[in-house]
């Protein structure tokens, strides 16, 4: 029985490990990582008027 427990949790970690990884590819992807291009947002701003 507790081979059998460990297992399954083990199957578990492994799938939730692979969901947060999904979910933190799909996040990068959705929202850009603001962090590397601070200077960007300003320089539309200026470029505006």
């Amino acid at each position: 029985m507790d081979d059998h427990k460990r297992k399954t949790i083990r199957r578990h970690l492994a799938l939730l490990t692979l969901a947060l990884l999904a979910i933190l590819v799909i996040l990068a992807i959705v929202f850009p990582v603001e962090q590397e291009t601070p200077s960007r947002p300003t320089t539309q701003n200026e470029a505006q008027p």
